[in-house]
């Protein structure tokens, strides 16, 4: 199967820029810019997607609780003696009985880890 080439469009490539722009006052290289960059856009995206398919977001991107099924299929199917671990902490965080918001509690879990990482990258290239 052929690859196929990403969307190239007059939007795609100033939502480039723009965040390009952000890097600008920092020392990073072009390389180092372009990465963090899609390092960013990738945890984002798959928040989102991840988030759309275990319905913990709709479709107009209202934030929900989620749906009952995932976390009842997640203990139908996993073995606790080949699964403790998946049991114990991801089903227990994605029950429906956690008051925790899914889409909400990952982005500022995530957003931050990554950022603090670039942010180290910024202060190492000075």
């Amino acid at each position: 199967m052929p690859l196929k080439e990403p969307p190239a469009t007059p939007n795609t490539a100033l939502w480039t820029e723009c965040g390009l722009q952000a890097f600008e006052p920092t020392n990073l290289t072009a390389q180092q810019r372009f990465s963090s960059l899609l390092l960013l856009d990738g945890f984002v995206q798959q928040h989102i997607r991840q988030s759309l398919q275990l319905g913990f977001l709709t479709a107009a991107g209202a934030s929900q609780r989620g749906t009952e099924s995932y976390p009842a299929n997640l203990y139908a199917l996993a073995d606790r003696e080949r699964f403790p671990l998946l049991l114990a902490g991801a089903g227990e965080a994605m029950s429906p009985e956690d008051k925790d918001d899914f889409f909400e509690t990952e982005l500022d879990f995530g957003m931050p880890t990554i950022l603090d990482g670039v942010e180290r990258l910024v202060a190492a290239a000075g």
